[in-house]
Parts: structure tokens; C-alpha cells; sequence
């Protein structure tokens, strides 16, 4: 396998592009996220499964303190070995399969063994340009990657193709939080793609082709951490003000977690909040857990809650990253409402409360789920990729924790005006939606398209998730 970096700043974040067959970086070159280095993988002739180039790249990733993986059409294939012999040792966060299956051979959940064959067999110079125009929905996509096209001998990807033909299909859905299918896909047919990912979250892209926008899925897919820890830093003073939903979602939180405090043998000892805040979760139990070590950690710098405990600890740190640093069995509660669905996998952040929680420890959370600023997705096509809470309630008894108390719920809030609604947003922070190409173009379309009521007024959808766990066996 070749690498090459794309982006290499020396940003603590990676993002790994496992490419598809007959690929290099050349229309790879500009993509770009804030705060991540941008690594792409390439040409696996000779590859085999568990063989050296996979430890090569575990030890690069191994570097940094957080990396997505993004594996697209046959590069599924070879990211599917890789995330499941070295991924539970890597400091990995999300995982997006693109158009591509782990079965990547296959009748129902490949491509169809006589298409493979028949490829393999013909492949020229004049069947490549034909198998290039069919990665594209229209002539211009085709046009402007043949203005520069990978530079790889015929030869070349004939063997890279042998390699795919000789290596097994494989059942890696597991090891993948999101698939991501075009609808228009004519390499791996659609309904291939659908039936390989029943049991994954997946994102269908309308319409698209083959070889679809992949800087518009960085942007969807993968968090700004450091935009998200800007924005609510700067939302400081106005979001206690602002945050109704959340408020409410807070105490609906610590309500229903107080029923299973009560019944636990010994009162919490050690406490940890993660995305605390201004405190909005803090306040609903600061005075109900007397004699406890509070620990508070937020991703934005944020002054200490007035009424958390004299002795409380607070942490600036991305908790995603540092759970995995925590003692093993310290924490009695933990404790997290409306920040979650900032994750890049919450299922991820389930499997490791195990190691954290102590015996009998329990940890409730709240967030958001499908649905949540779906007026929002509807005109910029922009959203967070919210978990369910059937997938988060698989993760909790994967991992053998026990579920306490599962709910979800809807509500939704009017403002007078879509500029109403606006201003909200910033004021709660939440404008970290608003994604790369800037406030002011987000903000522009949702004035001109936001599906208003008749009277001008701009409903707001939210979809919280409640989810308490026990850790009840070492």
C-alpha cells in the first residue's frame, strides 16, 4: 500500500482515506478540515489481509490523538481488515464507509462476481475510460477527472485488480459507525450497498454517483472540534438565557437519574460531567450529592459553575479523547446532557464506559437524536450525524452494561421569525452547524428557503434521548 498526506500540519486529528482501486491523490489534493491532518492510502497491489503495511499505518495512526477513517468503493475492503485487527488499539472516533462493502465480491452485497470477472478479464485502455465514466452522474464530473487522471499504469491495476479478486469477502459491518450510499451508484450497485449495510446507520446520498463529493462529506462527517469549542466559548454569557430545550432536557435528565441514586447502596463518591457548560445540568444536582469529588470537563474554556462544590476539579479537554485516559473503575456517576451528539460515535463512547465506571457505577446521558434541526438539514442539506436510540442501546448491551431507563422524545419550539431563530442559535452556540463555507452563505439560505409556518413564524424541531446504564459485573 502507498500513503500519501494530503494535509500535513502537524494538527493533532487525522483523517485516513483508504481510496478505491485504481486511484492515487491527484483529485484528492484539496480536501481539507480544520484541525485535522489528512493521510490517503493507495494502490494495494500485493496487499493481504493482517499483512505489514496494516501495522505500518497503526503506527502513524497510533501518533495521534484522534483519527476518522474513511474507506471509499474497494478501499472498504482493505479498511475493514485493517479496523478490525489493529482499530480497538487506535484512537479512532468514527469510521465512514463510502459506496464500497467488506463483501466487496459478492452477488447480493458486492459487486456481482461475473461483473468483477468480466472487468478483470477485458480491461484496456478504452473498457478504464468506460469504467471511469461510469463513477460519474454527468459528463462534467467525468471531464474534469480526466483532465488529470491518476497516473497508473494499465498494468498496475490489472495486478491491483487480481488483488481484490483473491482476497475473501469478509463480514466486517461492526467495525463501521456510518455507509454512506449513492443512490446512482453503477460501480456497487445500490441495492447491493443496502442489503451489506441493513444493520449500520446510513446516510443515502440522492442522486449521486459512484465517485460523489468527498469534501462535502468531510464537512458533514466530521466535527470542527475546534469550531464547536469556539462557539460555545463565545455563547458563554448568553446561553443559560437561551438554551430552553436543553434547560428542560437537563433536569428531565437528573429526574430520572436521581430514582436509581437513590437506591444505590453508597452515594456517589467520585461524580464526572462531561460538556458541563454553564452549568445548566450542574445546578439540578450540585446540592443533592453532598460529599462527592465533582470532576467537570467541557471541550471550550468555561468559568467554574457558581454552584459547584468548593473542591470541584475542571478540565478543558475533548472527552472523547480523554475517557480513555481515566483510572479504570473510578467513576461512580457520569453524567452528560446535550453534548453528546457533538461525537463523532457515541456507541464508540458506550464500549469504553465499562472500563471506567466502578461496580455498580452508573452513567445517564442525554442527547440528541434523528429528527433534531430538521428544518435546518432540509434547506442546507447540513446536519450532525445524530445516533439512534436503538443503535446507542445495542452498544450499552455489547458492552455489557445494563440499561436502567431508555426514553425519547419529541418537542419542537416556535420563533416569531426565521431571524429570531437565528440569533437563538448563536446565542446557544449551536451556529457550529453552520459548517466550512462560512456563517453568512448558512444563514442566507436558511432566510430565503426555511420552511415557515403561514403566519412567518420558524419551528424548531428537537429529538432528546435519555439512556441510563449500570456497570453490575466486573
Amino acid at each position: 500500500m502507498k500513503k500519501e498526506y494530503i494535509l500535513h500540519e502537524g494538527n493533532s486529528r487525522l483523517i485516513l482515506i483508504f481510496l478505491g482501486w485504481g486511484m492515487d491523490p491527484s483529485h484528492f489534493r484539496t480536501l481539507r478540515k480544520n484541525g485535522y491532518d489528512i493521510l490517503a492510502v493507495y494502490d494495494y497491489t500485493g496487499y493481504h489481509d493482517g499483512c505489514g503495511d496494516e501495522a505500518r499505518f497503526a503506527d502513524i495512526v497510533a501518533g495521534y490523538a484522534e483519527t476518522v477513517v474513511f474507506g471509499w468503493s474497494f478501499g472498504v475492503r482493505v479498511a475493514s481488515s485493517f479496523l478490525r485487527n489493529h482499530g480497538k488499539s487506535l484512537p479512532l472516533t468514527r469510521t465512514v464507509a463510502i459506496n464500497g462493502t467488506a463483501t466487496h465480491i459478492h452477488d447480493r452485497l458486492g459487486i456481482p462476481p461475473a461483473i468483477f470477472n468480466g472487468t478483470l478479464a477485458g480491461l484496456s485502455e478504452t473498457t478504464l475510460r468506460k469504467f471511469h465514466r461510469r463513477m460519474f452522474a454527468d459528463n462534467a464530473g467525468y471531464s474534469h477527472f480526466m483532465s488529470n487522471p491518476p497516473a497508473r499504469a494499465l498494468s498496475n491495476l490489472i495486478e491491483e485488480l487480481r488483488t481484490f479478486g483473491a482476497l475473501p469477502a469478509i463480514d466486517a459491518t461492526d467495525v463501521w459507525d456510518i455507509a454512506v450510499i449513492s443512490e446512482a451508484d453503477h460501480i456497487f450497485p445500490y441495492k447491493n450497498q443496502v442489503a451489506a449495510w441493513s444493520r449500520n446507520n446510513v446516510v443515502t446520498l440522492k442522486g449521486a454517483p459512484h465517485f460523489p463529493d468527498i469534501q462535502a462529506l468531510l464537512d458533514r462527517l466530521v466535527v470542527d472540534k475546534g469550531l464547536v469549542a469556539t462557539k460555545f466559548s463565545h455563547a458563554t454569557k448568553t446561553y443559560a438565557d437561551n438554551a430552553y430545550v436543553q434547560t428542560m432536557v437537563a433536569q428531565e435528565l437528573w429526574k430520572q437519574t436521581s430514582r436509581f441514586i437513590n437506591h444505590m447502596t453508597a452515594s456517589p463518591r467520585e461524580v464526572l460531567e462531561i460538556g458541563f457548560g454553564n452549568g445548566t445540568l450542574t445546578q439540578a444536582y450540585a446540592d443533592k450529592l453532598q460529599g462527592c469529588h465533582l470532576r467537570l470537563w467541557d471541550i471550550a474554556p468555561m468559568p467554574m459553575p457558581p454552584y459547584a462544590p468548593s473542591d470541584a476539579s475542571m478540565e478543558c479537554c475533548d472527552a472523547e479523547i480523554a475517557i480513555s485516559s481515566i483510572k479504570a473503575g473510578s467513576v461512580d456517576l457520569l453524567l452528560s446532557s446535550s453534548t453528546m451528539q457533538w461525537f463523532h460515535s457515541v456507541p464508540k463512547f458506550i464500549g469504553k464506559l465499562p472500563l471506567v465506571l466502578s461496580l455498580h457505577g452508573i452513567a445517564a446521558i442525554a442527547l440528541y437524536g434523528k429528527g433534531t434541526y430538521g428544518e435546518i438539514e432540509s434547506v442546507t442539506g447540513r446536519s450532525l450525524s445524530y445516533p439512534s436510540l436503538e443503535i446507542l442501546s445495542d452498544a450499552a448491551r455489547e458492552s455489557g452494561l445494563r440499561i436502567l431507563y431508555s426514553a425519547e422524545k419529541r418537542k419542537s419550539i416556535c420563533f416569531k421569525s426565521v431571524n429570531t431563530l437565528l440569533k437563538h442559535l448563536k446565542l446557544t452556540g449551536v451556529n457550529a452547524l453552520g459548517g466550512d463555507d462560512g456563517a453568512q452563505a448558512s444563514a442566507l439560505r436558511l432566510m430565503r428557503s426555511y420552511p415557515t409556518l403561514p403566519d412567518g413564524s420558524a419551528p424548531l424541531t428537537y429529538h432528546p434521548l435519555y439512556l441510563i446504564l449500570q456497570k453490575d459485573h466486573e
